[in-house]
């Protein structure tokens, strides 16, 4: 009634009817009949925002990867992905506006395929092209991320060259960011047909202005800068004070000198406040809940409930009952602390990011993993592109140069262990075990099975006698990193 009463008092002339007397109608009259029918309003599809919330982007490209004469492995990262897209993407803000069907050609004219004036999300139909190195698009098959150029060998979990001629099984019928389907169009996609728009307002990072969470995440930015110490290249007075500039004219932030030092508890802390904010947005709002019920009424009532499912009944002990449920999915009420569109554009931006590295490395990328790369380098081509390194939000680091290790001596060892110089004398081989241990035990845990999943099978060997000997004592490991490897292979 409260719906009817705000039609009213909008201005329309209401006359409500029974639905069974509506039915009638349409029996009797073929004309209303048909255009309920093709009514886009009364279309069964329906946009879900959460279909457009994807999680990022991990892929193992080539498991073992032999390097030739010239190579270099190199593996960087992007410096907090998230709290740079936080900081500087783009984010609707207000309430869509909704478009359905033939409503949609107000938006993008006769060419489904121009979303230049589309910001939101889009419900569509999309064909991808088949000869696309790196798909961009993402979709959610058998419980899983993939990505991928054809519905029906996803379907089917084909693993061969896709061999299926028909368009109708090659498309993907989803709900993507607006930004993503444009950057797709471009990659050679091509949407067969839109259903629905939401069309949102957004804002953008301004230098003068800000942006949505620039605020925020400039607060936690500056403490993690600051405990994190100075930058390996800063060994002077000259290249401290060049550091401070730059960092200040580039990201807004005046960091205090006499607070820059090495504070691995605090950036820990500061690090999870700027990577979790984003991820509130995206919460379930309906997750499962246990009642702990010592009563035959309250679990009737939780049993007969109209606004509950009951999933799973747990007998404790004769007098008390655990039972697991969830709101039925027409109860579930928006909760003020979350906004998936938000997570979704978020998500998207961090997605389109990594895709621009991926994109320019092609096929020399062995493995990505959300915000990192790990891709092949010939050192005899300077024209070979190389993701430019640096220290600010949103560049790229070098993954393992900050932990004193890189692949080159990971390499070398493999070598002088296993190849024509394995004759090295007693402490040259142990200095080399060495090096193998430090990598492991001073790298994370994203690190050392990135260095695992890139090895081949002789530098696998290596890790595996590294441990031995670290058991049988020819090489010695601190109780600390006894504790950090104990405690990573636990996660």
């Amino acid at each position: 009634m409260s719906k009817l009463q705000k039609m009213c008092d909008c201005g329309y002339d209401i006359r409500s009817i029974w639905e069974c007397e509506f039915d009638e109608v349409k029996l009797r009259n073929q004309e209303i009949a048909s255009y309920v029918k093709n009514n886009p309003l009364m279309s069964r599809i329906t946009l879900n925002p959460r279909d457009a919330f994807f999680g990022g982007r991990t892929e193992n490209i080539i498991p073992f990867y032999k390097v030739k004469d010239g190579e270099k492995i190199k593996y960087t990262d992007i410096c907090s992905l998230y709290p740079y897209i936080c900081k500087r993407g783009k984010f609707p803000i207000a309430h869509p506006r909704i478009f359905v069907g033939e409503e949609c050609r107000e938006l993008i004219g006769d060419d489904y395929n121009n979303l230049d004036g589309v910001e939101g999300l889009v419900k569509c139909r999309v064909l991808p092209p088949r000869n696309l190195y790196m798909p961009l698009l993402p979709v959610k098959m058998h419980g899983r991320l993939l990505f991928a150029l054809c519905h029906s060998c996803c379907a089917e979990a084909r693993t061969e060259d896709c061999h299926h001629e028909q368009i109708a099984d090659r498309e993907f019928t989803g709900t993507w960011v607006a930004d993503e389907l444009r950057k797709a169009v471009e990659l050679g996609y091509r949407i067969s047909e839109i259903y629905i728009i939401w069309q949102y307002d957004t804002m953008r990072f301004d230098g003068t202005k800000g942006g949505l969470f620039a605020q925020y995440v400039n607060l936690f930015l500056k403490i993690k800068q600051e405990a994190s110490d100075w930058p390996s290249w800063c060994i002077n007075e000259n290249a401290k004070a060049r550091y401070l500039a730059e960092y200040e004219r580039d990201e807004g932030i005046v960091l205090d000198r006499e607070k820059i030092k090495k504070n691995p508890g605090l950036r820990a802390v500061v690090k999870l406040c700027l990577n979790s904010l984003w991820s509130k947005f995206g919460q379930r709002t309906n997750m499962k809940q246990t009642t702990v019920v010592k009563s035959r009424k309250n679990l009737l009532n939780l049993l007969f409930t109209t606004d509950k499912e009951v999933f799973d009944i747990l007998p404790i002990n004769d007098d008390i009952l655990y039972v697991n449920w969830q709101f039925r999915e027409e109860a579930i009420t928006s909760k003020l602390y979350t906004n998936v569109v938000i997570a979704a554009y978020i998500m998207a931006q961090a997605r389109l990011e990594l895709y621009g590295y991926l994109e320019k490395l092609g096929s020399r990328l062995l493995y990505c993993d959300t915000d990192s790369c790990i891709f092949v380098k010939n050192e005899n081509d300077p024209a070979e592109y190389e993701s430019p390194i640096g220290n600010l939000l949103g560049t790229m680091t070098d993954e393992l140069r900050r932990y004193g290790i890189n692949f080159d001596s990971i390499k070398s060892l493999i070598d002088d262990e296993f190849g024509e110089n394995a004759d090295k004398s007693d402490n040259d081989t142990v200095k080399d075990k060495r090096t193998i241990k430090n990598a492991l035990c001073h790298a994370n845990a994203k690190q050392r099975d990135a260095l695992i999943r890139t090895a081949d099978k002789q530098l696998i060997k290596c890790i595996c006698e590294c441990a031995l000997n670290v058991l049988h004592g020819t090489v010695e490991i601190k109780e600390c990193e006894k504790h950090r490897l104990k405690s990573t292979n636990a996660s």
